[in-house]
């Protein structure tokens, strides 16, 4: 069976369907260049723009890429698709399939292996990095508040009753905003969390505080195309790494500790290869079934231990509470657990009854 990549497509196809997108998204008028460049004025609904009349973007058919020179938003096509519906990349390519305008125009199956090749590219075609205009964090920034959500910065209570006693100075340092606004892409009452490679902003996580707040059973949601897969949260620039999940485990610990995230249990080759190079690495993954098989990975799959042992000094914090990570700890607690780190080849997967309920030092409970 051939691989079929970007590359196969014929560039009529892909013309058609940008310029079937463009008149989607209101966009009748533009001009080609000898490089497929469709140039429109911008469509993407993020702050940045003054005057929405001018030709700034363009929509480049060869390379399935969207740029506007103004605003500074980019990225793929599925991205450009779902930021101007602002809605996920899962969302826009349903929405694909049920357009009329889009589809019909094109054979149906050459359209639907277009799309599949959108939203599923080979492994050596690297989806585009997106990148956001810096006005996108104003409409969510805690100047607008005048404060950090108390989440974040009140004192810890027992059975999580109280907030996370994040530092003001790392949230201000990671630019941590609040979505209290309920008419953009679905965020309502979470905290935004920008994400950023090389000094650009290419992303956001929007994290759910409560189940009072937000029936939406969904923990983090992701900005469209959010490069989860290729990047790491926090300070690089360190000779060792403590490696975690949860951004919010390093918004706690920053300050004091040399602690970034994988931005979950997934973690993919590249974000393997990032940490090549570190003089030790400690893995501290949530003490459950997710976390354990990031570790110890499977028959077919090999885990974090086995993927990095070879590049760099490796050990992993053993587990001793149940239900709760790095967030939950205390300064002091956290550098306990760090200092009992053990070479990864004493490291030993848990029984889940070995593990204790946490008591924080001095808590009433």
């Amino acid at each position: 069976m051939t691989t079929f990549t970007y590359g196969l497509l014929p560039d009529e196809l892909k013309r058609e369907l940008c310029v079937q997108l463009l008149t989607e998204f209101g966009i009748s008028d533009y001009v080609e260049t000898t490089k497929g460049e469709l140039r429109h004025r911008c469509t993407v609904p993020l702050a940045g723009h003054t005057d929405h009349d001018s030709v700034t973007a363009s929509l480049n058919y060869k390379k399935l890429t969207f740029n506007c020179f103004v605003c500074q938003n980019a990225g793929g096509i599925l991205w450009w698709i779902a930021v101007n519906r602002k809605e996920t990349t899962e969302e826009s390519r349903a929405w694909l399939h049920k357009t009329s305008g889009v589809g019909d125009v094109l054979d149906k199956d050459l359209f639907l292996r277009l799309l599949d090749q959108l939203f599923f590219p080979p492994k050596l075609e690297t989806t585009p990095m997106p990148s956001y205009g810096e006005q996108t964090l104003a409409q969510w920034s805690h100047e607008r508040w005048g404060m950090f959500h108390p989440y974040l910065t009140e004192p810890w209570e027992p059975n999580n009753q109280g907030g996370r006693e994040c530092p003001e100075k790392t949230l201000h340092r990671y630019e941590i905003g609040y979505c209290d606004h309920d008419d953009d892409w679905r965020y309502y009452q979470r905290i935004i969390i920008p994400l950023r490679w090389k000094g650009k902003l290419v992303g956001w996580q929007a994290r759910k505080l409560s189940q009072d707040d937000d029936p939406d059973p969904t923990k983090y949601k992701n900005s469209p195309e959010a490069p989860r897969d290729r990047i790491l949260y926090g300070d690089l620039d360190q000779r060792d790494l403590i490696v975690v999940e949860s951004p919010l485990s390093v918004l706690r610990h920053d300050h004091h500790l040399p602690i970034v995230a994988t931005l979950g249990a997934n973690v993919t080759d590249m974000q393997v290869q990032l940490m090549h190079g570190y003089r030790r690495v400690i893995l501290w993954f949530d003490p459950d079934k997710g976390g354990w098989g990031a570790l110890q990975g499977t028959k077919n799959s090999p885990g974090l231990i086995e993927r990095l042992k070879n590049y760099v000094e490796l050990a992993v914090v053993p587990n001793t509470w149940s239900k709760t990570d790095a967030a939950d700890l205390t300064d002091e607690e956290a550098e306990e657990e760090v200092e009992r780190a053990v070479p990864f080849v004493l490291w030993k997967r848990p029984e889940p009854d070995t593990l204790i309920p946490y008591r924080r030092r001095g808590a009433l409970h």
